[in-house]
């Protein structure tokens, strides 16, 4: 848990931003749990694109905060979607 904490802040540090530094800092947190999950960048990979792809979206339509709730939720799934249909049994680390 400490070193899942440690790369967060890390992570919410390094977008040098204090606005951002809150949902990096939770951001990196999942990531780094579904890392410790899945023994792989990858789930973490296409989380973290997800997240970036629907922000652009939200603040190219200007939409609201539920928009951008589901847009998210609809890109991860699909995301991760295709990687675990796509992925043998047995995951290696990349």
């Amino acid at each position: 848990l400490a070193a899942q904490l440690l790369s967060a802040l890390i992570f919410g540090a390094a977008h040098m931003d204090l606005t951002q530094f809150f949902y990096a800092f939770l951001t990196g947190f999942i990531m780094a749990l579904l890392f410790e999950k899945y023994q792989s960048i990858l789930p973490s990979l296409f989380f973290h694109m997800a997240f970036n792809g629907c922000s652009f979206l939200f603040q190219y339509l200007h939409a609201d905060i539920l928009i951008f709730a589901l847009y998210f939720i609809s890109i991860s799934i699909v995301l991760f979607a295709i990687y675990f249909l796509s992925t043998k049994s047995e995951r290696n680390p990349i």
